[in-house]
């Protein structure tokens, strides 16, 4: 009987060890994973942050010929909506 026990200890402290290493390399891996997602997700805010400011600056250009007010209206769109899109990025809300 005192062997048996003895194995059965044994089978549970090496299945305990195995359960810690799965559970660790699970940990690692999302880790990784959400670090790599918090990367791609600052990439993009930073990319469209760039095309938010190249948008601002389309609309400091002076334009006064004729069709002036609806280039300027489709210029701030596009300005509006990148920082819309900035805002998702950051917030992961619409």
């Amino acid at each position: 009987m005192q062997t048996f026990l003895k194995v059965a200890h044994q089978h549970t402290i090496t299945y305990n060890i195995n359960m810690h290493q799965d559970i660790t390399e699970h940990i690692a891996h999302d880790k990784g994973y959400n670090q790599g997602v918090e990367d791609g997700m600052r990439n993009a805010w930073t990319l469209v942050g760039e095309i938010a400011k190249y948008y601002k600056q389309e609309l400091e250009i002076p334009d006064t010929s004729s069709g002036f007010r609806k280039r300027y209206n489709k210029r701030l769109g596009r300005y509006e909506a990148a920082l819309y899109l900035q805002m998702i990025i950051k917030t992961g809300r619409r």
